[in-house]
């Protein structure tokens, strides 16, 4: 069940399970670049978290494992989520966000 987007009569998109999103109001004069950027967002936003294993990571990013560790080190890499005692991950939006923030900078 969803209300209108957000940013419309300030009302809150809800997911399915009714947990609201932290959606983003659009303002005014914001270019149709900006409207699609918050269009994704919102579509990500409705994607359950999903957390990835090294593996996952590095076959999305091409980074090897003491790149990552290196990179999160010095704060440009996401941080680690500790699941067990022997197993950390890293929530796949923040990497795909990290994955976009580098084409971004290539592209423009």
């Amino acid at each position: 069940m969803r209300s209108k987007s957000p940013g419309q009569s300030g009302e809150v998109t809800r997911r399915t399970d009714g947990r609201a999103l932290a959606g983003r109001s659009t303002a005014p004069g914001r270019t149709n670049e900006s409207a699609s950027e918050s269009q994704r967002m919102a579509k990500l936003a409705l994607l359950p978290l999903k957390l990835l294993r090294f593996t996952d990571m590095r076959d999305r990013t091409g980074l090897s494992r003491s790149t990552v560790w290196r990179l999160e080190r010095t704060g440009a890499f996401p941080k680690h989520i500790k699941v067990s005692a022997n197993i950390v991950a890293w929530l796949e939006q923040d990497v795909v966000e990290w994955i976009r923030s580098k084409t971004k900078r290539q592209v423009a």
